[in-house]
């Protein structure tokens, strides 16, 4: 299953909207791949009270081994290894996510425990640009992978 929890009025990301497209894709496919069959992924977003956009990306899956988490925004880490259902993985994904989000000015956050699932949170400033709410909506229906 996959769920989103977003808040009525989803907060502007000032940023080139490929790159924030490729952060949000991969840690989308990245929980559905190891997320096993009837586990559930969930995508909040929100605007914090101190100015910050929070993007939370939890699954219900295989979780990551403690050991491997200082590694995971590594290139071609140990962290890499295959999906549920086999999934190949480069050990590029988390890598490239992580530079993404530091050229927003964000930050990344991960907390997993093997066999029940892991979190990823997201940091952003919020855009001082307010921007019509219909471009806001349209930039994010382009990242929002509800079709997955």
């Amino acid at each position: 299953d996959f769920e989103n929890a977003f808040a009525n009025a989803i907060p502007f990301i000032a940023g080139e909207r490929s790159s924030l497209q490729r952060i949000f894709s991969n840690l989308i496919s990245n929980a559905i791949k190891f997320t096993p069959s009837g586990g559930t992924v969930t995508v909040t977003i929100k605007a914090l009270e101190e100015g910050d956009i929070y993007i939370s990306v939890h699954d219900s899956g295989i979780g990551i081994p403690e050991k491997l988490l200082p590694e995971l925004f590594n290139k071609f880490s140990k962290a890499s290894r295959p999906g549920t259902a086999g999934e190949i993985s480069t050990g590029l994904g988390l890598a490239i996510t992580k530079q993404l989000v530091d050229r927003h000015f964000g930050r990344i956050k991960v907390e997993s425990i093997e066999g029940q699932g892991t979190e990823f949170q997201l940091f952003f400033p919020e855009s001082s640009q307010k921007g019509n709410p219909s471009e806001r909506t349209k930039t994010f229906d382009a990242v929002d992978n509800s079709g997955l």
